[in-house]
């Protein structure tokens, strides 16, 4: 009864003297770096048994789950139809907030389809992937810290038609304008305008699989002369090539006879 009245002694003691210090430091350092109260130190010093140094007696962090970060960041996955990474598409992601937008992700996706962004402030972000060979992709919201788990994003690989165009002199042209619509729909709405570049190259964003029909002319309200006009059966791969070739401006020049004519022409590889 001696030894247990006395080690209660002791024991009540030291609580009293730990309790001045308390009183006395209104703030300390935990182990954490972040400065806590006094009493909370001594609380959390009763609750893990330690003996001395107050400020190391902070248990470990329960272990993270798979794919989620210590600070607020987004986290993907990009795969293809046949569940292969997706490399180097470019991610952008917009923070949205009561009076504006701001661009605080633009980057691309890892060797194995995967991105992570740096630490961001918490927030509605928005997310749009965008990868070259791919059709596009409806944006993604996600609510950051809450969705800092890895999101998974799948991407179906399009068609590409891209090409460029000549004169019959063998000069490029890039003038009038190239069309590309599904070969059953007639709506203006559904068609793909594209203006051909300085170089007279050009490129279509990539598009469904199926029957297409490509057509180049002087403008959007004129109807593309019989040889300038073609139709198309699309599939996913290799982009499909074409040479179209215009009729020179100067009809004195010459005809280059490496042109094959007026006309949409297949480019083989």
């Amino acid at each position: 009864m001696r030894n247990s009245a006395w080690s209660l002694l002791v024991l009540t003691a030291s609580i009293v003297t730990l309790a001045s210090i308390a009183l006395a430091l209104p703030t300390l350092h935990g182990g954490s770096g972040k400065r806590e109260s006094a009493w909370e130190l001594l609380l959390e010093w009763r609750r893990n048994g330690a003996e001395a140094d107050m400020g190391s007696s902070h248990a470990s962090p329960p272990p993270m789950r798979e794919h989620e970060t210590a600070e607020p960041r987004i986290s993907l996955r990009l795969l293809d139809q046949d569940g292969e990474p997706v490399v180097q598409a470019r991610i952008t992601a917009d923070l949205y907030t009561a009076n504006s937008i701001g661009q605080l992700v633009d980057s691309h996706s890892l060797e194995d389809g995967s991105f992570l962004s740096r630490p961001l402030p918490p927030g509605q972000y928005q997310v749009q992937v965008e990868a070259d060979g791919f059709l596009e992709v409806e944006p993604v919201t996600l609510q950051i810290p809450r969705d800092r788990g890895e999101t998974l994003i799948l991407l179906q690989a399009g068609c590409v038609v891209e090409g460029y165009l000549n004169g019959t002199d063998g000069v490029p042209r890039n003038h009038g304008v190239l069309a590309l619509r599904p070969a059953d729909v007639k709506e203006e709405e559904a068609i793909l305008f594209l203006e051909p570049e300085t170089d007279g190259s050009f490129r279509f964003p990539p598009v469904t699989q199926g029957e297409w029909k490509l057509a180049w002319m002087p403008h959007r309200k004129q109807a593309a002369g019989p040889n300038l006009t073609t139709t198309l059966q699309l599939q996913p791969g290799t982009p499909f090539r074409f040479e179209i070739t215009l009729v020179a401006p100067d009809p004195r020049v010459p005809t280059d006879p490496a042109t094959k004519g007026v006309g949409i022409h297949p480019i083989s590889d």
